[in-house]
């Protein structure tokens, strides 16, 4: 299998096409940037109130890191729980559905809905 095909597996499996390493790599590179920008700048100039291109730049960096790691874990977690309240969804529809469908007792012949006998309490299938 390529990495196309692995990618494709992936995606299907987890609803993200790079892997977990990848991710945890962006996330943990991205904070190194911010981290470094932010400490590397005001060590070397010593002052905190005006802020350097370098530092805004290696946090910018670092965000954006961050962000195109989290992301993608982010809206494939959102994808699985739309699909998952949709099926639930689904579910007590037909359930709901079937509850009302009228059913004959098999002891004593009536016509009723729900899962026991309204008249002599037998359950119904």
């Amino acid at each position: 299998m390529g990495r196309r095909e692995d990618a494709d597996a992936r995606e299907k499996a987890t609803g993200m096409r790079q892997s977990k390493g990848a991710m945890t790599a962006k996330i943990i590179v991205g904070a190194l940037f911010v981290v470094s920008g932010v400490t590397t700048d005001w060590a070397a100039s010593g002052n905190t109130d005006n802020p350097t291109g370098t530092m805004i730049m290696s946090i910018v960096i670092g965000l954006a890191l961050i962000a195109w790691g989290v992301l993608p874990w982010w809206n494939a977690r959102r994808k699985r729980e739309a699909v998952a309240a949709k099926e639930l969804a689904a579910r007590q529809a037909e359930e709901a559905r079937r509850m009302n469908e009228p059913k004959i007792c098999p002891a004593c012949g009536a016509a009723t809905k729900g899962i026991q006998c309204e008249y002599c309490g037998t359950p119904l299938k």
